[in-house]
């Protein structure tokens, strides 16, 4: 059980997932869903869920057949392909509950010249993403959220954002997802980052906090938008009342951040004297 989600954006792609393992019946515990494979020459990002084993088996083949493509110069999908239908004849039918298939379930992103590009392999079938995919038990969810904060102009900075955002709500609502929100930015150009970056002044704990901030702060305007008994003046009134609360919280974030980087900068320029001064 689990959310995991990818972001086709102008300048790169965003891969998310939350890190709740849950074994039914049983106990949860926390693992990353997402993984890379620095040393092919596409670098392969994975985010994936259901059965956690055979999905990490199944990369190490994944790898592998990308490796003998690479290596021999032939098409790293078709090769993909070829590996997605053997592991699917190889281990579907060993289970006859269907409980307990193993099916390959995951999103991968592979660079091919300057650009990032987004597939998604489900059983035997490799399919690419255009725009975005969502996977797991929040994947209804996580889609439904997509629909209302995110589009395919922003960047995967602002997606980043969106993704916290998803991960946030499903984490809440629905069963089976949890622990701690795990988002990855991979750029066109070839480099990539975990966000929030670990000396990053926000971390998504703030970040979720202040969605849930905003959304306490305009979730009245779901039915007085559309509650015309109510006066034109009164929507006005809210409305503005609401404004001001958003603007002053985030005056004050950002105060306070500007006052970090501010004592953060004092303190690089205050090692460089000394250094200076010590090797004077």
């Amino acid at each position: 059980m689990t959310i995991a989600a990818g972001f086709c954006c102008h300048d790169g792609l965003v891969l998310c997932a939350d890190t709740q393992i849950t074994v039914a019946g049983s106990m949860k515990y926390p693992e990353s869903k997402i993984r890379m494979s620095p040393t092919l020459q596409c670098v392969p990002f994975y985010a994936f869920c259901d059965d956690m084993d055979y999905q990490k088996q199944s990369i190490g083949h994944f790898n592998e057949a990308i490796r003998l493509a690479e290596q021999n110069r032939s098409n790293v999908i078709s090769a993909l392909e070829a590996k997605a239908v053997e592991l699917h004849q190889t281990y579907y039918d060993l289970y006859a509950d269907p409980g307990e298939k193993l099916n390959v379930n995951m999103l991968l992103s592979l660079r091919f010249g300057d650009r990032r590009k987004l597939f998604r392999i489900n059983g035997p079938r490799v399919a690419p993403v255009e725009v975005l995919e969502c996977i797991g038990a929040g994947n209804y969810l996580a889609r439904a959220l997509a629909g209302t904060y995110w589009s395919d102009d922003m960047s995967i900075h602002q997606t980043s954002i969106v993704c916290a955002y998803i991960l946030a709500d499903c984490k809440k609502y629905v069963d089976g997802c949890g622990g701690d929100s795990h988002i990855i930015q991979l750029d066109h150009n070839g480099s990539w980052k975990i966000f929030p970056a670990e000396d990053d002044l926000e971390q998504i704990d703030d970040i979720e906090k202040g969605y849930d901030f905003w959304k306490e702060a305009l979730s009245w305007l779901m039915s007085e938008f559309q509650d015309f008994e109510r006066g034109q003046l009164l929507f006005e009134s809210g409305l503005m009342d609401s404004c001001q609360k958003l603007i002053a919280q985030r005056k004050k974030k950002a105060d306070f951040l500007a006052d970090l980087e501010r004592i953060k900068f004092e303190q690089e320029i205050a090692k460089i004297k000394e250094k200076q001064e010590g090797d004077s």
